[in-house]
């Protein structure tokens, strides 16, 4: 049971991750639903697995390189697109979570303890979490904005240089931020992970900025 309810409460994260994802590429969310179900119970039952055990502090990082497998194999996404297109939502939903967790302790509303899935204040903040992505998702959606160059079908190449070799640095990049932000977050050392949680927001906001160089320059 316990499992069970794991696995429903941590899929219900993944999918607004994947929605948002998919609004901010221009993908279409309805032709690759099962596929979409199949990540969200597989990334769920990975974490489940990992966090009692001793790589419990890099599940983090493990769940985003898996999260960006399976954006490969599944969505069959170039591995360079699949990386970009990873990040930048796991990144984004990391963002509206960590927000959400730092005004919550910062405020007084909750501690770090209080936030899980068994708890009133946990279920608040997965609320908060799921719902602000879903929404600005709507509106992506319904203002026609968001990136095109993420061509569909893996076998395509892809040159590293210029804003590529920018974008995949900076991806790189993340994904070690994301790491030691798990770290923090583990051991409970709000006030670094206040400062990281600024330092990612930064680095996010720079591969945006770049993904829209490149948006245009492909126009």
């Amino acid at each position: 049971m316990e499992l069970l309810r794991f696995l429903f409460f941590s899929s219900l994260e993944y999918i607004p991750m994947i929605i948002f994802m998919f609004a901010i590429f221009r993908f279409s969310f309805r032709s690759i639903i099962p596929q979409t179900v199949f990540i969200c119970l597989l990334m769920s039952l990975f974490s489940h697995t990992v966090r009692n055990t001793e790589i419990a502090q890099y599940a983090a990082v493990l769940q985003l390189i898996l999260f960006i497998v399976c954006i490969w194999l599944l969505y069959r996404v170039h591995w360079f697109y699949s990386m970009v297109m990873g990040v930048i939502g796991y990144q984004s939903y990391i963002t509206f979570q960590a927000f959400f967790i730092v005004m919550f302790t910062y405020s007084g509303l909750a501690s770090i303890e209080e936030l899980h899935y068994g708890s009133i204040k946990g279920i608040i903040l997965l609320i908060c979490s799921v719902g602000v992505p879903l929404l600005i998702s709507y509106f992506l959606h319904r203002s026609a904005w968001g990136f095109t160059f993420v061509p569909t079908g893996n076998s395509i190449k892809v040159k590293l240089a210029g804003f590529n070799l920018v974008i995949f640095l900076l991806s790189l990049l993340s994904i070690v931020i994301i790491g030691a932000l798990n770290y923090f977050y583990v051991s409970n050392m709000i006030s670094s992970f206040f400062v990281l949680s600024l330092i990612q927001l930064v680095i996010l906001t720079s591969m945006i900025y770049y993904s829209i160089k490149k948006e245009r320059l492909e126009i």
